[in-house]
């Protein structure tokens, strides 16, 4: 099977899971397990993400508040970690509880140009990038993930807590030496069944729906539309390789812009040495300013100094990467 450039990710032949619907039913039915009968969780309000890991459940908070996010992915430092399965990208998707407009709270799934797709409960068709409200049942490649939403009194398991997970140790894999350093079990096609058959196996399954809403793919700064408005932001990427201007608007800004030294990133080879990850730091326009969310890079992300993981530029401001002061964005908000 051929693979991608985001660091030997094996790219599928199809975007369909290969998990079985049976398989996300019993990962449901193990979390529903857990839960309290009469649960406290103060006044947060948010998701809580379960997976398994070789066999062990884990679980993360995602807080609806600014920095309530977690990276998925096979990468030795996402957040939420999908082993074992090449079709996985090792950053595949950024994931993030927000508070709606009206006043409810959902959960933001944001793939980083991941190779396949996500399902959610019975849907035959995979998503990619998407909002949704609800209980949130998911099958991505060969894995199974359920995210619950938590309002105050929240049904959730006693342990835990906002912006703590049940953290595996880290293996060994990285960013240079990833899967192709430990065995890779290429998952088998569970779901080899007639359509109509598939349909009667979704319909045994269910879980409690969740309403879906398809939102914008992120691209790299050399996919981006042309300019059509007014610029409201400048950045300078500054490498050991050279250096790079870029005017952006607010339609280009309007989804996620992806910079690092990914090979189909023609300005970040151009720019940036092996320092910087292949995937580095996400942008996009917020209120208020502009967002980076550092992709669980290698090398990690320094504003004025100190180690951030998210941050809103609101005026002039550099993002120094890779822990060197020579590879940097530097960010100018106009107007």
């Amino acid at each position: 099977m051929p693979r991608l450039s985001d660091a030997r990710t094996i790219a599928s032949v199809s975007c369909m899971p290969t998990s079985s619907i049976t398989e996300l039913s019993a990962l449901y039915a193990r979390v529903v397990r857990g839960l309290p009968a009469t649960p406290r969780y103060g006044q947060e309000r948010g998701y809580r993400v379960f997976w398994t890991e070789r066999g062990a459940l884990r679980h993360r908070d995602l807080v609806a508040v600014e920095g309530g996010f977690a990276i998925l992915g096979r990468h030795s430092r996402a957040h939420i970690r999908l082993l074992d399965d090449p079709t996985v990208a090792l950053r595949h998707a950024i994931l993030r509880a927000e508070i709606t407009a009206a006043g409810g709270v959902a959960l933001r799934m944001t793939d980083l140009l991941a190779p396949i797709g996500t399902c959610i409960e019975g849907d035959l068709q995979p998503h990619f990038s998407f909002v949704a409200e609800g209980e949130v049942c998911a099958r991505v490649g060969s894995h199974a993930f359920c995210a619950l939403p938590f309002d105050g009194c929240a049904p959730l398991p006693p342990h835990g807590g906002p912006g703590r997970a049940d953290r595996p140790d880290p293996t060994t894999f990285d960013d240079v030496a990833d899967a192709d350093d430990v065995p890779a079990r290429r998952p088998e096609v569970s779901e080899v069944l007639p359509r109509e058959r598939l349909r009667e196996q979704l319909a045994e399954h269910a879980t409690k729906g969740a309403t879906i809403t398809p939102s914008l793919r992120p691209q790299h700064v050399d996919s981006l539309p042309p300019s059509a408005g007014p610029i409201v932001a400048r950045l300078t990427l500054l490498g050991n390789r050279g250096r790079l201007s870029l005017a952006l608007d607010a339609a280009q800004l309007e989804g996620t812009v992806i910079l690092g030294r990914y090979d189909r990133c023609t300005a970040g080879k151009q720019v940036f040495s092996e320092h910087v990850s292949r995937m580095h730091v996400a942008l996009r326009k917020v209120e208020g300013g502009l967002e980076a969310i550092d992709l669980a890079s290698t090398n990690g992300m320094r504003v004025h100094g100190e180690t951030v993981h998210r941050v809103v530029i609101t005026e002039r401001n550099d993002l120094v990467l890779a822990d060197h002061r020579d590879e940097r964005v530097r960010i100018e908000l106009v107007g």
